[in-house]
């Protein structure tokens, strides 16, 4: 059954809601052409209102939480497989050196990542410089996980998945190596280049 609802007033169309496969039924002979082609033709939205855009929270029926923590969990699997395997070729006199907790690597892995301070680009006099500032606690984990990610994306192999790369990643940032870490230096010496201007922070 089609639905056609229409509200009128002297004429005049206040409100219209029509249903496309409903516009092959008849209408009534008896309404004036006007109002006839007024139904068939879009009104454009008045100046007066407005279109909110309203952030609306996903459903829970369109989360798949097992979805999301699958790479989590992969990653973590291979970062315990790769220092298993590290650990059984050790020496004795090494074995206790070799973490093979995977969360404890992948916690000071990104505490490695994160950097001391970063620049902030201030206008003066009609030139903006990059002016050295601390970073707050959840600006440094931010950027650490913004170049993990962006790194395991941009520099990943065809035929490595990103849980494998992400892990090679954590490795390497545990002990102070790769590219994440050379990134973090290089944004500390830029912020040493640049302390010349670190009072434009006031």
């Amino acid at each position: 059954m089609f639905l056609l609802t229409i509200m009128l007033k002297q004429y005049k169309m206040e409100e219209t809601c029509i249903l496309v496969s409903a516009l092959s039924l008849p209408f009534p002979g008896f309404w004036p052409r006007f109002v006839l082609l007024g139904l068939l033709t879009p009104n454009a939205m008045s100046d007066k209102d407005t279109e909110e855009l309203e952030e609306k929270e996903v459903k829970p029926e369109l989360e798949n939480p097992q979805l999301a923590r699958k790479p989590s969990a992969q990653t973590l699997e291979a970062i315990k497989r790769k220092q298993l395997e590290k650990y059984h070729k050790a020496p004795e006199d090494e074995k206790e050196t070799i973490e093979c907790n995977p969360y404890v690597i992948f916690h000071q892995a990104l505490k490695n990542c994160q950097p001391i301070i970063g620049l902030s680009n201030i206008t003066k006099g009609g030139k903006t410089y990059q002016v050295p500032v601390p970073l707050k606690d959840s600006r440094k984990r931010f950027l650490a996980m913004k170049w993990l990610i962006t790194e395991c994306r941009e520099n990943k192999s065809r035929r490595m998945l990103m849980p494998e790369k992400l892990s090679l990643e954590l490795l390497q940032a545990f002990n102070n190596e790769g590219p994440i870490i050379k990134k973090k230096h290089t944004l500390h010496k830029m912020a040493e280049a640049n302390r010349a201007y670190a009072h434009f922070r006031w």
